[in-house]
């Protein structure tokens, strides 16, 4: 409460960080955000983050879009029991294959919780995966980057209401390694 507070906050913060301030409120991490007080609506982006992660990852943007972040599994139409996929037997990845996973996941995961959530079931199949990862890892992370180059400028529109929210998450079947499920 009052501006004497964040300066107090800000003054305690700059003795162990290096801190930037915008009293304008446009800047949070990474993240613009823009306010719209007339319409009581908020817009939060990342411009550019993804197109400077594809260079950085030095995959192509596509001609054709890829509007689904990971793989999923064929049904067995008619069948009473829809069993799980056959372990992978792929060959192992090297150590700097291995990184590139890693690094794909740490890079879009800030951007997956704060603009595009869409992208968090695949990033979670990826870590599950990157511990021991095989040739199929690699294949599911360029079909993650796929994704990511097909949608570059995630916005999230926040509108003042007086509804209540709630949510609800997706749950899959057999969507996981081991016959495991998500939810």
């Amino acid at each position: 409460m009052g501006k004497e507070h964040a300066e107090h906050l800000v003054a305690a913060l700059k003795e162990d960080y290096e801190v930037e301030m915008d009293w304008e409120g446009t800047k949070y991490c990474g993240v613009t955000i823009d306010w719209d007080y007339k319409k009581r609506e908020v817009y939060i982006s990342m411009p550019g983050y993804v197109k400077k992660a594809c260079v950085r990852f030095e995959h192509e943007m596509l001609r054709r879009i890829q509007d689904s972040p990971h793989q999923h599994t064929l049904p067995t139409y008619g069948a009473k029991i829809q069993y799980a996929k056959e372990a992978d037997t792929s060959r192992s990845l090297d150590k700097e294959e291995k990184r590139y996973i890693q690094k794909v996941i740490s890079t879009f995961l800030h951007y997956g919780r704060a603009i595009d959530g869409t992208m968090l079931p695949a990033l979670s199949v990826l870590a599950s995966d990157q511990a021991c990862p095989m040739e199929e890892t690699l294949n599911k992370t360029a079909q993650f980057l796929d994704y990511a180059a097909s949608h570059t400028d995630t916005i999230i529109t926040y509108k003042a209401s007086d509804l209540v929210l709630a949510t609800h998450s997706d749950v899959s079947y057999l969507s996981e390694s081991k016959a495991r499920s998500r939810s």
